[in-house]
């Protein structure tokens, strides 16, 4: 059962590793992110305007 007890050097460094990776992301990706999905949201919104358009 020592495999499903964590240790605390483990649980420490996975938390340093993941608060690494979420500073990162927020950081530099976050913004991006955000960005390119509004942008898709927009493309999307005014797709299906279009085609109400052409519909009518």
């Amino acid at each position: 059962m020592d495999l499903l007890t964590p240790e605390f050097g483990l649980f420490f460094w996975t938390l340093i590793a993941f608060v690494t990776v979420l500073f990162l992301l927020k950081k530099f990706a976050w913004r991006p992110i955000l960005d390119a999905m509004n942008e898709r949201e927009r493309t999307i919104a005014d797709s299906i305007s279009a085609a109400e358009k052409s519909e009518k």
